[in-house]
């Protein structure tokens, strides 16, 4: 299978989801033994540069692969390995009248404490990267 053969398989395993490049090379290596985790890796390589994926990373250590979708914040909890999108509203923060923003990923660290509301179970269900963790 081609990298080009790679491109729609993986954009439909990563979903809506946080992805390594090693990741997403476990689940297609489970199903397709012969691929090649340089093969994953360009193949990511060129969707970014298409700009269907963006990339984002945690304290400057593992590179994670994401649809993009604009701007947009991560809530994430290392101790659980979860990352949750959360929406910016870009018009309710003031910037200088000379910068414009065209995009913007802010990543929030933190923990879990209580109880997750319904609404935000819900939510998690979507867009988690483990969304047991949250429960």
């Amino acid at each position: 299978m081609s990298r080009y053969k790679y491109h729609s398989l993986i954009k439909e395993l990563v979903g809506e989801k946080h992805y390594t490049a090693d990741d997403i090379y476990d689940m297609i290596k489970r199903k397709w033994h012969k691929v090649s985790l340089a093969t994953i890796y360009r193949t990511l390589e060129y969707i970014v540069s298409t700009q269907e994926f963006t990339t984002f990373s945690l304290d400057g250590a593992k590179l994670y692969y994401e649809k993009n979708k604009g701007s947009h914040a991560h809530l994430i909890d290392k101790n659980r390995e979860v990352i949750v999108d959360v929406s910016l509203d870009m018009e309710k923060l003031q910037f200088p009248a000379w910068f414009r923003v065209n995009n913007s990923v802010v990543n929030f660290f933190g923990s879990r404490e209580g109880e997750v509301p319904p609404a935000w179970l819900n939510l998690l269900q979507v867009i988690s990267v483990d969304d047991t963790h949250w429960q």
